[in-house]
């Protein structure tokens, strides 16, 4: 009984931690999923299914199965193999979320502090570096290229891409334990922080990202149209004049991008390089167009296309849904296009029909999926552990808080 204490205690630790074990990279973050999945087979009494739809379980289960028979059939078995054959960890990573969040329920305000406390620290130290580093504004004027900042990611320039895809789940957490007159103004200047702090990240994406999260949470939290567009009009307002009155940025963002877009010869997608890497993925995906080529196979496969495409290889194709038609082929793809359509119809139907708190609250996590997936963004690799665990997070809290939790949170 004692081990099973200290066992409960670090798997609790490690839960609340993981916004701190996602800066420190995919080996701590991956290690944190592994620990909790453990503890959800060996709590497997606790385990409620009904917590989880049975739309996901038949969904998640068919697409492990398909990628674990895509990859036996692949040129590179064992290389496939490391993506598909321990994907199931993450179905068993979502239970014991659960599980830890209704055991405990200390346990999500806990988790939601550090989560602000991180995306504040970043945001701080990001404007920090911004505008006081002298270091860094001397590179900005020397390389647009080196306009790139990322605090405590170091060398890994996924700052942005981080406070892009997790910002849902902080003004979530805003919204539930907030009770104080300027809830409102304190939610719309986070929502503005974050934002500001991916625009000066020097990510394209990830302010992209940042933007489609910052519209879809107002539209969540505000229904009034007066409200929502001037609120989202200030945003776009102050982005632009950021933009504007700083060279740095705008070389980055604007001029960079508009130069690699348009050449004197043909117009091109974002740069020459994500050009050669989406026009590859593209071609592979028509060699096998319903199953692909195996999970985790583009880095192989895209090496045969390299005098058609010089700058078109790479260990993904950079947008997610053109590494699974290239990887899993259209049977693959669909599974994981299914799931976004799912979400973004109850959300909608949450917006529009349902008034209670839970619902709108759950709204907040549809949020998070459908930035994760969202089809036109650049993204990492798909199966790679930090960014599915990105992905994965969100629905710990969907399936994991009901009415009884947000009224202990909110009267608390």
């Amino acid at each position: 009984m004692y081990t099973n204490s200290i066992f409960n205690k670090i798997v609790s630790f490690l839960f609340i931690s993981l916004p701190i074990s996602l800066i420190f990279g995919p080996f701590f973050t991956d290690l944190t999923v592994v620990i909790i999945g453990i503890y959800a087979l060996l709590n497997y009494k606790k385990i409620k299914f009904s917590n989880v739809p049975n739309f996901f379980i038949i969904i998640f289960f068919i697409f492990y199965f398909y990628i674990l028979i895509n990859s036996l059939l692949s040129t590179n078995k064992l290389l496939s193999l490391e993506s598909s054959l321990f994907y199931f960890r993450y179905f068993f990573f979502i239970l014991g979320g659960i599980i830890l969040i209704n055991s405990d329920q200390k346990l999500l305000p806990y988790f939601f502090i550090i989560l602000i406390s991180i995306s504040l620290l970043l945001s701080l130290h990001s404007l920090y570096l911004f505008f006081f580093n002298q270091t860094y504004i001397d590179l900005c004027f020397e390389n647009s290229e080196m306009c790139r900042i990322s605090s405590l990611f170091n060398e890994e320039l996924i700052m942005g891409s981080y406070l892009a895809r997790i910002m849902p789940l902080i003004i979530l957490s805003l919204s539930i334990y907030l009770k104080n007159k300027y809830k409102n103004i304190i939610i719309f200047f986070s929502i503005l922080l974050l934002i500001l702090t991916c625009l000066i990240s020097g990510e394209r994406n990830s302010f992209i990202l940042s933007l489609v999260s910052g519209f879809l949470l107002i539209i969540n939290y505000k229904k009034n149209l007066k409200i929502l567009f001037s609120a989202f009009f200030t945003i776009l307002l102050i982005s632009t004049i950021f933009i504007i009155t700083n060279d740095a940025i705008k070389n980055r963002l604007i001029d960079q991008t508009f130069d690699e877009s348009f050449t004197s010869e043909k117009i091109i997608i974002i740069s020459p390089v994500y050009n050669d890497l989406y026009l590859n993925a593209i071609t592979l995906f028509f060699e096998k167009p319903l199953q692909g080529h195996g999970p985790k196979t583009f880095r192989e496969i895209c090496k045969k296309n390299k005098d058609l495409y010089p700058s078109g290889c790479s260990t993904h194709p950079h947008n997610l849904y053109l590494q699974l038609l290239s990887e899993t082929g259209i049977i693959g793809t669909s599974f994981i296009f299914i799931f976004l359509i799912f979400c973004s119809y109850k959300f909608i139907i949450n917006l529009f029909y349902y008034k209670s708190q839970l619902l709108l609250t759950k709204n907040y996590l549809y949020i998070a999926v459908m930035v994760n997936l969202f089809p036109l963004a650049s993204s990492g690799n798909f199966f790679n552990n930090w960014l599915s665990c990105i992905y994965f997070l969100p629905l710990i809290f969907l399936w994991g808080i009901n009415n009884k939790s947000i009224n202990h949170y909110a009267n608390a």
